[in-house]
């Protein structure tokens, strides 16, 4: 038989325990709730919510003076009431602020009357009997005890203190249920904070859990954690991830490869895992991930995604899953832009500095557990210029410490990395044998449909409706085939997307105005920040503003510039979030004092859906500011260099004098190019908000103004000037510390990158070496920016540009030894160009111009030549195996001693070529026109099989 809280509570006042520390909380319990309900935030937080020390001391002397008083459903009785409290607080302080400041606006008396239907409730739930043997602890949230009794109590307590208002009920009882959802994760941490005292209520929760919790608390501390971590709420929002997060699809993308007949597998599993092997198979992500946990093979699981489509939600999923349903597993999840990346240490060493704040991951613990390593956002590795840190070399370490770790006995330990598509595309086929590759799919319909009856739990079938209507006329539900990507139908297909649009409609924005023009990705988020920001000015002539941003003296156009100049500030930082008191210098040498204060003045309008921090503020506070999804921290930081850009897109009548002066926009430049690499989704995000704000003539003038500060950088004007040392200490100033040279190859790479995209927006080619006619050409410029780029790590321009260069002009360029591997050079005006012992291989440069280049040793194995023009070219003892140069021009070009095996040379013109020397075994010269190709009588003897008799015929055979 059970006991009652109430009869626990007789017990412990019979004690005369009322003078100790920390008594409070068991003797009072929930009526704390009542007791301190009219007081000020700060001061009720603190007299229901004693410090652990407290809490601590109290147990232990009642354990120890009274232990014949308490039973195994005294722990139990004590253990969730404490638990509650504990989650209480653990929500309130996940919304303190927006909490904080709707305390402010209530400050009318609680009427008596609520007062006392609040005790009434709390009174019957002492009565509740609670018997250990009838509960389901891991499931504690579903019972009918907190359910039917503490979430009600939660319902009241909000409505008589916070949310009095009628349209505040769907979020009342979000909040309550949050605060149910986080019983159980806090429970454990109380058995593990309060071990001795309720060790005899461990055995209920878990055998496992019971057994690991006695060896390893702190680790099993850090497991709770990530439990809770996704009952946080989003975005600053009473909803959180378990709330709205829907299955997402993932397709093998692993290159094609025949399934390891040599690996172990379970039986129970081999069906599923050769299943998920084959290329192209689309699957629950969830679900194949947690059947890899089974699997014993050496795979790397390897998840790719764009930006916004669920990638670190989903890792925030897994570890909470995997933490609360698998307790044989250990998951440790990874920031990797917070991970410091060594290549000449091993990884689980990289690993156990990591985690250190939170655990120790011992050598005993890695021979004994298995432990899953979630590791989110290899995009945002940081890498020396070392040529032994790049993301290949990361790559193949963790591909090796897999290996070993299903090699022999070991314990078999498994590695998930995630990250954004575009930044392996240079180095997709090397990509490690061992990586299955997943890409996270777009939402389908019906798991669209699925978020929106969510979001219909959350707030209101009349809410949802109305939304599933809009999505409904946006074609969102029933995209056409042929959908620019672009397109609203095809963005709302992104839960980031999809999130936004579903919360301004739900804020009374009308969307609608959405589907009267075309929208995309630039346009929601523009709107969004507009609407988070209270700005009525653009959109939403009319609308409503929010009650707090009202009461405030905050100008949204403030709010905005402060939003802008901390996502700037980030970014420039190359860190997740900035220390508070770093934020504040840099701000206040960059913004008003009005603006400044807003980050430590208590305004809840900073800490919305784009921005978060910790709280109470202060000038000197370390603790980090950050913003709650990447994506907006890298918008926000575009609207700031675009707001500097749109500058120089004015007329050259206009009467600014340094809009004239190249020093001048030089300096403008490196502020906001010299401090850190631009990553693809702020470039694309800038030339978006240029070409959506600004004419054609405009953004033509912008480039033709930026085109001359490229020229002085490439000529090493700018750093002669000082403009890079400048830059270099007013960065220190504010923390950030870039050597010279670090803010000179940042201002340049990101100049030249932008300036590739730029041109191809407007159609224009791109003089790389400059331009004879005004006297600026330099052949050797290209290779010196190429050079530039090495500074800060192998290839580092190219990467970005490789797939660019068709769009650009290199006529007579020198680029001997240039690495040009997988380079995308379609149609480009490369006329003799130097390219003698460069690396072209597998490049496309299927149209481009190239007469008379110096191609003399260079590996152009596997490239696409079809339809160039190699007319006079030089291609002696170059490689050409596999080449295609399908109906290409070789025209008198010279081929001596060049490797053609395996080269389709089908339709290709070869009239006057030199084939002196050339190695043709297994080259396809079907249908080539060789008229007059010289080729000796005696090399034509190994290959004459190759030519038909027509062709035989047109050949010059020199005789011997």
């Amino acid at each position: 038989m059970g006991t009652t809280l109430q009869d626990v509570i007789s017990k412990l006042n019979a004690l005369q325990l009322d003078d100790v520390h920390g008594a409070a909380i068991f003797l009072k319990g929930i009526d704390l709730l009542v007791d301190y309900i009219d007081f000020p935030w700060r001061e009720m937080m603190q007299r229901i919510f004693p410090a652990a020390p407290f809490v601590t001391g109290f147990l232990r002397q009642m354990q120890a003076q009274h232990p014949e008083e308490f039973d195994l459903h005294t722990y139990a009785a004590l253990a969730i009431q404490h638990a509650y409290l504990d989650a209480f607080q653990s929500a309130m302080n996940m919304a303190k602020l927006r909490l904080d400041m709707r305390f402010d606006l209530n400050q009318e008396p609680i009427p008596e009357q609520q007062r006392q239907a609040l005790h009434n409730a709390i009174e019957q739930f002492r009565e509740v009997e609670i018997d250990v043997t009838q509960i389901d602890f891991p499931h504690l949230h579903e019972s009918s005890l907190v359910r039917d009794y503490l979430e009600t109590i939660s319902v009241m307590w909000l409505q008589a203190r916070v949310f009095r208002h009628e349209d505040d009920a769907y979020e009342v009882a979000n909040r309550a249920r949050q605060i149910s959802d986080l019983l159980y994760p806090h429970l454990l941490q109380i058995l593990v904070e309060y071990g001795d005292f309720y060790a005899p209520l461990t055995e209920y929760v878990d055998e496992t859990y019971h057994r690991e919790l006695q060896r390893h608390g702190d680790v099993e501390r850090y497991r709770a954690s990530l439990m809770r971590r996704v009952l946080k709420p989003l975005f600053h929002e009473p909803v959180t991830l378990s709330d709205v997060y829907v299955e997402l699809d993932a397709t093998d993308s692993t290159r094609k490869q025949k399934f390891p007949e040599s690996v172990r597998f379970h039986e129970s599993f081999r069906e599923i895992t050769e299943d998920h092997w084959q290329e192209g198979k689309t699957s629950q992500l969830l679900q194949t991930v947690l059947d890899h946990l089974e699997a014993h093979h050496d795979q790397v699981l390897f998840i790719q995604g764009d930006p916004g489509s669920g990638k670190t939600t989903f890792c925030h999923l897994l570890a909470a899953t995997v933490a609360a349903e698998r307790l044989e597993w250990l998951p440790v999840l990874i920031c990797l832009r917070d991970f410091r990346f060594d290549p000449k240490i091993q990884f689980e060493d990289g690993v156990k500095q990591y985690l250190a704040p939170s655990f120790t991951l011992t050598d005993a613990l890695l021979r004994t557990r298995r432990v899953l390593f979630i590791l989110d956002g290899f995009d945002q590795l940081h890498f020396s210029a070392d040529p032994t840190s790049s993301l290949q070399v990361f790559f193949d370490h963790l591909a090796c410490f897999q290996k070993t770790c299903a090699a022999g006995n070991r314990v078999s330990h498994k590695v998930l990395v995630t990250g954004r598509s575009s930044q392996i595309q240079d180095i997709e086929s090397d990509l490690p044998a061992n990586f299955l590759r997943l890409k996270i799919e777009q939402m389908g319909t019906s798991q669209v449909e699925a978020w929106v009856s969510q979001w219909a739990t959350l707030w209101g079938e009349s809410t949802a409706t109305e939304f599933q209507t809009f999505l409904e006329h946006a074609k969102v539900l029933q995209p056409p085939p042929d959908e620019p990507a672009e397109s609203l139908a095809t963005l709302a297909h992104e839960p980031l997307v999809l999130y936004m649009l579903a919360a301004m409609a739900r804020g009374g924005v009308p969307i609608r105005e959405l589907l009267e023009t075309p929208t995309g990705r630039t346009d929601i988020y523009d709107r969004f920040v507009s609407w988070v920001c209270g700005d009525t000015r653009t959109y939403y002539i009319g609308y409503h503003t929010n009650r707090l941003l009202e009461q405030s003296a905050v100008s949204p156009p403030d709010l905005r510039r402060f939003l802008q100049e901390a996502a700037f500030f980030t970014w420039h930082s190359g860190q997740e979030g900035v220390p508070i008191n770093q934020m504040s210098r840099y701000l206040g040498a960059t913004v008003p004092e009005t603006t400044r204060t807003l980050l430590t003045s208590g305004f809840d309008g900073i800490q919305n859906q784009l921005l978060s921090f910790p709280f109470p503020l202060h000038d000197q506070d370390t603790r980090p500011v950050t913003f709650c999804h990447k994506t907006f921290r890298e918008y926000l930081a575009a609207e700031k260099i675009a707001e500097v850009l749109k500058d120089l897109g004015q007329s050259p009548q206009s009467p600014s004098a340094q809009l004239n002066d190249i020093r001048a926009i030089a300096a403008r430049i490196y502020a906001v190019f010299g401090t850190a690499l631009l990553t693809e989704e702020i470039r694309t995000f800038v030339l978006r908000i240029l070409t959506h704000t600004l004419s054609p003539q405009a953004i033509r003038q912008i480039a033709a103004r930026l085109y001359p500060v490229y020229l002085g950088y490439s000529d090493g004007l700018w750093m002669n000037e000082g403009l890079s040392r400048t830059q270099a200490n007013e960065l220190r100033r504010h923390g950030v510390h870039r050597d010279v040279l670090q803010c000179e190859v940042y201002a340049g790479i990101n100049l030249f990158v932008f300036l590739c995209h730029l041109y191809q927006e407007i159609g224009e080619p791109f003089d790389i070496c400059g331009r004879e006619q005004d006297g600026t050409f330099d052949p050797n410029r290209f290779r010196k920016i190429l050079g530039f780029g090495e500074l800060i790590g192998t290839f580092a321009l190219f990467r970005r540009i490789h797939h660019l260069l068709g769009r650009v002009r290199l006529r007579g360029a020198n680029l001997l030894c240039a690495n040009l591997r997988r380079g995308n050079l379609e149609g480009a005006d490369l006329e003799g160009v130097i390219l003698r012992d460069a690396n072209l291989r597998s490049a496309n440069v299927r149209g481009a111009n190239l007469q008379h280049a110096d191609l003399r040793v260079a590996n152009l194995q596997d490239a696409d030549f079809r339809d160039v023009d190699l007319r006079g070219a030089n291609l002696e003892d170059a490689n050409l195996r596999e080449t295609n140069f399908q109906q290409a021009n070789l025209q008198e070009a010279n081929l001596l001693c060049a490797d053609l095996r395996n080269a389709d040379l089908q339709d290709a013109q070869l009239q006057k070529t030199v084939l002196y020397g050339v190695n043709l075994r297994g080259a396809n010269l079907q249908g080539a026109d060789v008229t007059d190709a010289m080729i000796p009588e005696q090399h034509l003897t190994n290959y004459r099989h190759l030519f038909s008799p027509e062709q035989l015929q047109q050949l010059h055979i020199i005789q011997d």
